[in-house]
């Protein structure tokens, strides 16, 4: 009966301790990203010519997927 006890007791001892641990490193890393910067400069924002290159390129692969389906037929 006494084993069972102790067993009990380090098994709550090691889950409380992983859970103070977890908590601890929850609160470092929010406390890292407030100091940090969110995104880079200029990572995060596209010019209106990057989306006009990218609205080109998906306009030319429909274009050639629609000839190829031309030529299957």
């Amino acid at each position: 009966m006494a084993e069972g006890v102790v067993l009990t007791v380090i098994g709550m001892t090691v889950v409380f301790a992983f859970l103070i641990l977890l908590v601890c490193v929850m609160y470092t890393i929010s406390l890292v990203a407030r100091v940090l910067p969110s995104v880079g400069p200029g990572a995060g924002h596209t010019t209106a010519a990057e989306s006009e290159v990218a609205i080109a390129i998906a306009i030319a692969h429909a274009h050639a997927r629609m000839d190829e389906m031309e030529q299957e037929q």
